[in-house]
């Protein structure tokens, strides 16, 4: 409980996050933002006294038990005083046993990782998504398939994962992914506990996104080939993700009214938006007609050109570098979330912002084919002959 504020990568305040107390369970939490709020730390102060009030006062209002419950009230108090333990964890005990005991067809992990997808699948999910997430649980079915769900502890999973997980967001992934399987088996009535939950959740340092700089961009779109730079570019100068770019169609590019459409079945959120094109991004995209290539080989390309560059390109770098230089350029934080399709500004400021100078930033936006005559050539990129699907990152 208490006031916790969230800073960006400069040491100044965003918002503050009050925790005031919990109700059946139920946190409740506000966010104070300081752009909203005229004084958001006082403002966070006063609610939280004013709802630290409401709940001391309610315990007092406290409904009167029964007296011919009083007698059972104390002989379960003298029964459990040994173990030091309370009566509401005895009673979810009880009722944790009680439930086991009438599961009559429990599922194990494979059965339920099976019906897990099969669930999605029903539900519209895309394959996009779908797909590396049934690779990722299948290989862990290998492993647990054939055992119940509620005879796996949270103690194998933790010593699975650490073996597989190299960084804090891998483990929070597998610890994600783990969970939906579970939780799916208990709303079924198929298992009782989900083990991930207890899995230590892994602590994330704010550290400023890694963004391309304008020297190496004109150095990887000069490695890439005619079918790869339409790929980096919209990434680079519209803030694509990586299977956005893979799902586009002719008719969403509109080079006249200078509007790209992201369809929301194309889209990670499922909402349809529309994404300015920029002047420069205009040229790179003229008579360019999306050839439906894959996900998995446009990325390739990019590694490939990559390499060729020397360019060094880190996970959602493109997306990153338009979102930071967008931001730059325009000085308007509203405008930059839009384009980027996000629902409000603190999602910006909390993963994407790095600094760039004004001056960068419309350098950045002027990096054209007329600046760059080489780039898309067929003579550039030719490693994409031998692509290889060794690295893990994306780097749109």
């Amino acid at each position: 409980m208490g006031i916790k504020p969230t800073t960006d990568a400069n040491g100044h305040v965003l918002w503050y996050d009050v925790l005031a107390g919990t109700v059946r369970g139920k946190k409740i939490r506000k966010r104070f933002t300081v752009r909203r709020h005229k004084n958001a730390l006082k403002s966070a102060q006063i609610w939280e006294r004013q709802i630290r009030d409401q709940l001391d006062k309610a315990r007092y209002n406290v409904v009167s038990v029964p007296t011919h419950k009083l007698p059972e009230i104390i002989r379960a108090l003298e029964l459990i005083e040994p173990y030091e333990v309370t009566i509401d964890q005895v009673v979810r005990e009880w009722i944790k046993i009680k439930f086991v005991s009438n599961l009559d067809e429990p599922w194990s992990f494979g059965e339920a990782v099976h019906a897990c997808l099969l669930h999605k699948r029903d539900l519209g999910v895309t394959e996009a998504h779908l797909g590396p997430l049934g690779v990722k649980l299948e290989r862990i079915a290998e492993v647990f398939g054939n055992r119940p769900c509620d005879q796996i502890t949270t103690e194998e999973l933790e010593a699975y994962v650490r073996l597989r997980a190299r960084t804090p967001h891998t483990w929070r992934n597998y610890r994600r992914d783990l969970g939906i399987v579970f939780n799916f088996a208990i709303s079924r009535g198929r298992a009782t506990r989900n083990p991930a939950k207890n899995m230590p959740k892994p602590q994330f340092f704010d550290r400023p996104p890694a963004i391309i700089r304008i020297h190496s961009v004109t150095r990887l779109l000069q490695s890439c080939n005619q079918m790869c730079y339409p790929y980096v570019t919209l990434g680079l100068f519209a803030g694509l993700r990586p299977f956005e770019t893979v799902r586009l169609k002719r008719q969403d590019i509109n080079l006249v009214a200078r509007v790209l459409t992201v369809t929301g079945k194309r889209s990670r959120s499922r909402s349809r938006r529309h994404v300015t094109i920029a002047g420069n991004l205009a040229q790179w995209l003229d008579g360019w007609d999306p050839p439906g290539h894959t996900y998995w080989h446009v990325r390739d390309m990019i590694q490939a050109a990559a390499r060729s560059s020397g360019v060094e390109l880190a996970p959602d770098v493109f997306r990153h570098s338009f979102a930071s230089h967008h931001l730059a350029l325009h000085r308007d934080a509203a405008l930059t979330a839009h384009e980027m399709g996000h629902q409000n500004q603190e999602t910006l400021y909390r993963h994407y912002r790095e600094l760039v100078s004004q001056e960068d930033a419309r350098a950045y936006f002027e990096i054209s084919p007329s600046v760059l005559p080489n780039a898309g050539t067929p003579e550039s990129g030719r490693r994409d002959a031998s692509l290889s699907r060794g690295c893990d990152a994306s780097p749109l």
